[in-house]
C-alpha cells in the first residue's frame, strides 16, 4: 500500500501541491484535499471538498491515477459522514 501512496503522490504532484506527513500524505488540489494512509494491505483515502460534485470529481481524479499503477486495484468509496448533526 505504502507503493500505490509513492506512486499517487509522484503522479499528482505536477497538478497539486503534495506533503508527505508521519502518518501518511496530503494531496492539496485547489479545490479540495486527498489524504492518504497506507495501512497492511490497504491505502487509506479520504478526499474532502466542499461540496459534493467536487468531491466526486477529485475522487475520480484520484481513481483513475491509481488504476494506471502496476497492479490492479480494487477502491471500495465509503459515504462522507456529516461533521455536524443537521438542525
Amino acid at each position: 500500500a505504502g507503493g500505490h501512496a509513492a506512486l499517487l503522490c509522484a503522479r499528482l504532484a505536477g497538478e497539486a501541491d503534495v506533503t508527505r506527513l508521519g502518518y501518511g500524505s496530503q494531496i492539496d488540489f485547489l479545490d479540495g484535499t486527498c489524504s492518504l494512509v497506507a495501512e497492511p494491505g490497504a491505502l487509506a483515502l479520504r478526499v474532502e471538498a466542499d461540496d459534493a460534485e467536487t468531491v466526486a470529481r477529485l475522487a475520480g481524479v484520484v481513481a483513475r491515477h491509481l488504476a494506471d499503477g502496476p497492479e490492479a486495484l480494487r477502491i471500495a468509496w465509503s459515504p462522507a459522514r456529516a461533521s455536524r448533526p443537521p438542525r
